[in-house]
């Protein structure tokens, strides 16, 4: 089960990677959080079902599990705003965000998911 969240991460990666070239940062921001609740998710599914889809929630689980992600804390902060309640066509969406995601922070959002999934990966290898 495992390999199936990782490969699921890494295809929401890919696709936001595809989605900021073409300058739809919102989509970018999303799918990296998608992309970070994955990489977690590898490290919890296996041993114990949750029903858990929120990012904060899985990180909590994560976190009691492993012991670790002090060093991600922060990064999991950052792409834990991007979360919608409906769908991505919602005004809540810029009210929520105080308005729709700059380049730069679809950068660091894209960099912060790689980040998340490399460090799972490391803690497995």
């Amino acid at each position: 089960m495992k390999a199936t969240w990782i490969e699921s991460s890494r295809e929401d990666l890919i696709k936001a990677k595809k989605k900021f070239d073409i300058g739809d940062f919102k989509t970018v921001c999303l799918l990296s959080r998608k992309s970070a609740c994955k990489s977690l998710m590898s490290m919890i599914y296996s041993e114990m079902e949750t029903n858990e889809r929120k990012l904060e929630d899985v990180f909590k689980i994560f976190i009691e599990k492993t012991g670790k992600g002090e060093d991600i804390e922060e990064m999991v902060d950052f792409l834990t705003k991007y979360t919608l309640e409906e769908d991505i066509t919602s005004p809540l969406l810029a009210a929520h965000w105080n308005g729709l995601p700059t380049k730069e922070e679809a950068e660091k959002a894209l960099r912060y998911a790689e980040i998340i999934l490399n460090y799972v990966e490391e803690l497995d290898g």
